[in-house]
């Protein structure tokens, strides 16, 4: 006796007949239903010609029934064999995509166990069989991605971090799996948004993660997150993102910056909370972004000012940050050469908002500006075309030593009504240098409550600018305001701060007799001030 073949699991027979005779049921009402409708249309649009009865039924009328029944039956029966044909093909697919989806575990399961070879030879392999498996397989690309990622996380020999691995060892032999899997990931973030294998929107998560040697990132785009959290960067580092759409986001929280050069062109929100620079020279570049103006300067300034206009803005946190021996320099890119600026130019084209909210300087520099137009002129009164306006914000900023520089930047606030462009509020100055020149700012100065203890401060060439509150006529206001600097009034704010030797020195800060130092001490008592 022959062996019945078992089934699948999931599979009913009885199901599987109801399921086509319910199909078939489907078709046929529906074909009965155009039927009848066309028929009904071709009725009205003869006229609505009456019915009649032509005499009584004949052999003839007999044929004609019969004819109209079979062709009725093949009707069905055509309809069965298309339904059949249509679940046949339903099926294949659905197989066609079991087997495929096997297909691909199998690969992944292989190069998966592959990666934890004792091998290096056969890790490597692992590496570029699953970027193509990734190329493959849309669905499980994502899968693929945070293998490798997590291939990177994971902790590896400490002389494959540092320039002392000897060639051949095993030490050199893993730093360059772990280069060739960023390499792997580069080569795919450089392609085209809509290319069949980009890995453009996905997501990387390189939290913990060595990059020593040369790291280039560069003229790559994200669509989606990149986290470099708690990463630990030696030598070259570049990161140059076209950031696409609202949710790309870059994060460096926790990064540790130990030496090199570190070179960071960026857009959008990004965090380096608690990150630590120790001796690398870390510079971040904002690259160069259009905002449409309409009207005439002022118009334009008042809607942006008021938020009616948006303005592309950077906002690079530094909260809790500690920079130990290195340097941090921000700054604007240039002009893209060979590139025209629209003609309706806004006198804002972007936001740059820096936040040390609690940072510290032990030692090192942070440079900050450097307008890539050009010195400012401080006693300019009309509203520059291409500017980019800052919003520096130190509160609780502890400088022990070191220097911080500002220069050429002009500092405006979100909002008119906010105050504050330039804000040391609660910093600790206890050492080192903190040198602000050639500003611009249109709002206050505030450093309250600040302790100035041993820091040299110097003010050059300052300008400051209150901006009217908002209300009627407030483009008009703007203009006038900026034609007679100082009629609201304007100041630099040290009157809570607590000062010690050194004073601080102020050279041509205009209007000089807005700044306010602490009740008890005359502005004689500090060198420089102009009157």
């Amino acid at each position: 006796m022959r062996p019945r073949r078992p089934r699948r699991p999931g599979t009913n027979p009885n199901r599987l007949v109801l399921g086509l005779l319910a199909h078939v049921l489907v078709l046929v009402v529906v074909a009965l239903v155009a039927a009848a409708g066309l028929s009904g249309l071709l009725w009205l649009m003869l006229g609505r010609p009456p019915v009649r009865a032509s005499g009584p039924w004949t052999t003839a009328d007999t044929f004609d029934a019969l004819k109209i029944v079979l062709s009725v039956i093949a009707g069905i029966g055509g309809i069965v064999a298309l339904t059949v044909a249509y679940r046949r093909q339903h099926l294949g697919e659905a197989g066609d995509r079991r087997e495929d989806a096997k297909h691909f575990a199998d690969r992944y399961a292989k190069n998966a166990e592959m990666l934890g070879s004792d091998k290096s030879s056969v890790r490597l392999a692992a590496i570029y069989a699953l970027a193509a498996l990734a190329d493959d397989w849309i669905a499980g690309r994502q899968t693929c991605v945070d293998v490798l990622c997590a291939y990177l996380r994971m902790p590896c020999d400490p002389l494959s971090a540092g320039s002392t691995a000897q060639p051949g060892s095993g030490a050199a032999e893993e730093q360059e799996i772990r280069r060739t899997v960023i390499r792997v990931i580069v080569e795919h973030l450089r392609l085209p948004e809509r290319h069949p294998r980009t890995w453009v929107p996905l997501e990387f998560d390189f939290t913990g993660a060595v990059f020593d040697g040369d790291t280039d990132f560069s003229s790559t785009s994200i669509a989606g997150r990149i986290r470099f959290d708690q990463a630990q960067v030696t030598g070259t580092f570049t990161v140059a993102c076209a950031v696409l759409g609202p949710e790309a986001t870059l994060s460096f929280r926790g990064t540790r910056f130990l030496r090199g050069q570190v070179h960071l062109t960026l857009s959008g929100a990004v965090s380096f909370e608690r990150a630590h620079i120790a001796d690398a020279a870390v510079e971040v570049t904002v690259p160069r972004q259009y905002a449409r103006g309409s009207g005439d300067a002022a118009t334009a300034a008042a809607a942006i000012l008021s938020g009616k206009r948006v303005v592309p803005r950077t906002a690079l946190t530094f909260t809790d940050a500690v920079i130990g021996g290195g340097s941090l320099r921000i700054a604007a890119d240039r002009e893209p050469t060979g590139r025209p600026a629209p003609s309706d130019r806004a006198p804002f084209e972007q936001f740059i908002d820096v936040d040390l909210a609690r940072a510290q300087l032990a030692d090192g520099r942070i440079v900050i500006g450097g307008d890539p137009y050009g010195p400012l002129d401080f006693t300019e009164q009309a509203a520059d075309l291409g500017a980019v306006g800052w919003r520096l914000h130190f509160p609780r900023f502890k400088l022990q030593k070191g220097t911080v520089a500002i220069n050429d930047v002009r500092c405006v606030s979100v909002s008119p009504n906010s105050g504050r462009g330039l804000d040391f509020s609660r910093a600790e100055l206890t050492g080192g240098n903190l040198v602000v020149q050639r500003l611009r700012c249109e709002n206050p100065g505030v450093f309250h409550l600040a302790q100035i203890h041993g820091t040299r401060v110097t003010f050059h060439r300052l300008s400051f600018v209150r901006l009217p509150q908002s209300g009627p006529d407030q483009a008009r206001r703007i203009q006038d305001q900026r034609r007679r600097l100082g009629v609201a009034r304007t100041f630099l704010d040290l009157s809570s701060a607590s000062l010690q030797l050194p004073w601080p020195q102020f050279d041509h800060v205009y209007p000089a007799d807005e700044v306010l130092l602490p009740e008890g001490m005359a502005t004689d008592q500090v060198a420089n001030v102009p009157t």
